[in-house]
C-alpha cells in the first residue's frame, strides 16, 4: 500500500520553489526566498538568502552547487553547506557576460553551459569560471533562439528548451546543432504547442501538443508517428466525449507502450494502444476532475485531482479502470492549513511524488 512519508517544504517558509538535486542523502532546493539544504526526513539544515532570483540548479562531480541567479545575471557557485565559492558573469551584453540566466548545466569535464535567457544564446564558460565561447542568437532558426529557460547535459548532448519558440533542441558540446526534439513546424513530429511529456523505463516517449490536440511518439529519441486526441473518437464514445469538452489534464505511458490521457473537463480517463489506432474510454471517475497521472513499473496507476485534494489509484483491466484505493491529501496540509493542488506527479522506486 501506498503511505504517506512527509512533506520536505512547504508554502509558507518556501514559496515558488523552481528546482532541486539530491545527492548524497541531501536535497539541495532553489526558491524565491534562496537556496536550501534539506536531509531526505525533511529536515533543514541550512539555507542561503544572500541571492537574488534563483532559478535552475546543478551540481557538479568536483561537489559545488551551481545557480543560475536571474535577477543578478550571474551563477552562484556554492560548496554542500551553501557558502558562496565564486561569482561567474555580470550584467551585459558582451562576451563572459549575461542577462537574466535560467539555465545551468556542467559537463563532465566541468565546463559551465548557461542559459543566457535575455541574450538569447548558451554561454559557456571553463571549470574556473573563465569564458570558452557562446552560440546561438535571437532568431527560429536551428542554430537561434527566442528565450532558452531550461539546458540538460546528457553524454555528449546538450537539451535546451525554448518555450517562446516551442522548441526543445539538441546540441553537441561544441554548440553545433543535431536535431529537434520539438519544434513549431508542423511535420514529421514537430509540434506547436508541447505541453505534456511522459516516457516508461524502455525509452518510450510520448509528448502531448495541447493546440493541435495530438500525441507524438518518439522511441529512444527518434520520431515514430503522431495520433489525434480531440473528438475524432466521439462518434464511437458520445457519452464520454463531447465536441469542445476536452481538457487535458496529463498524460503517462504504460511499460507496455500504452498511452494514458486525462480529460479533466469530463472526468474520464482514455488509454491508447496499437500506437493510437486503438482506444478505450473509462467514466468512472464522474466528478473527480482528475489533473493529474502517473504509472509504476508494475502498472499500478495512480491518479490525482486538485479540486477534491485527492490521489487515487489502480488499474487497467478489460478496457476500463478499475480503483483499488485512494489517499485523502487533505489530511497533509502543510502547517498553514493551505489545501494541497497536485500539479504533477510520478512514480519511482515505489515512491510517489507530488508537486503542489
Amino acid at each position: 500500500d501506498l503511505k504517506y512519508k512527509m512533506t520536505i517544504a512547504d508554502v509558507k517558509k518556501f514559496p515558488f520553489l523552481t528546482d532541486f538535486v539530491v545527492d548524497k542523502g541531501y536535497l539541495f532546493a532553489t526558491a524565491l526566498s534562496g537556496v536550501f539544504k534539506f536531509d531526505l526526513n525533511g529536515k533543514i539544515i541550512t539555507q542561503n538568502v544572500s541571492l537574488g532570483t534563483p532559478e535552475e540548479i546543478a551540481k557538479g562531480n568536483n561537489g559545488y552547487l551551481y545557480i543560475a541567479d536571474s535577477s543578478n545575471s550571474s551563477i552562484e557557485i556554492l560548496d554542500t553547506n551553501l557558502k558562496s565559492v565564486k561569482k561567474i558573469g555580470m550584467f551585459g551584453y558582451s562576451k563572459g557576460e549575461l542577462a537574466y540566466p535560467k539555465g545551468v548545466a556542467i559537463s563532465e569535464d566541468g565546463d559551465i553551459y548557461v542559459a543566457d535567457t535575455g541574450n538569447s544564446r548558451i554561454v559557456v564558460f571553463d571549470k574556473d569560471g573563465n569564458y570558452k565561447f557562446s552560440f546561438g542568437k535571437l532568431g527560429n532558426k536551428e542554430n537561434e533562439f527566442i528565450n532558452p529557460t531550461r539546458i540538460f547535459i546528457k553524454d555528449k548532448d546538450i537539451f535546451i528548451s525554448d518555450p517562446y519558440s516551442s522548441t526543445v533542441k539538441v546540441f553537441d558540446l561544441s554548440g553545433s546543432f543535431k536535431r529537434y526534439i520539438a519544434s513549431s513546424k508542423f511535420f514529421s513530429g514537430r509540434f506547436v504547442s508541447p505541453e505534456k511529456v511522459a516516457t516508461n523505463s524502455s525509452g518510450m516517449l510520448a509528448i502531448l501538443d495541447g493546440y493541435m490536440g495530438r500525441v507524438y511518439l518518439y522511441d529512444k529519441g527518434k520520431y515514430l508517428e503522431s495520433f489525434n486526441i480531440f473528438p475524432d473518437y466521439s462518434k464511437r464514445f458520445s457519452n464520454f466525449i463531447k465536441e469542445n469538452e476536452l481538457v487535458i489534464g496529463d498524460i503517462a505511458v504504460g511499460e507496455d507502450n500504452s498511452v494514458y490521457v486525462l480529460n479533466g473537463n469530463n472526468s474520464t480517463i482514455m488509454r491508447f494502444y496499437n500506437r493510437g489506432c486503438s482506444v478505450d474510454v473509462d467514466s468512472s471517475l464522474t466528478g473527480f476532475h482528475p489533473s493529474a497521472i502517473a504509472i509504476s513499473k508494475n502498472g499500478l496507476l495512480y491518479i490525482a485531482s486538485s479540486s477534491e485534494e485527492k490521489v487515487v489509484y489502480g488499474r487497467w483491466l478489460k478496457g476500463e479502470f478499475f480503483k483499488e484505493g485512494e489517499i485523502d491529501l487533505s489530511k497533509l496540509r502543510p502547517s498553514n492549513g493551505n489545501p494541497i493542488y497536485p500539479a504533477t506527479i510520478f512514480v519511482k522506486n515505489n515512491i510517489l511524488y507530488i508537486a503542489d
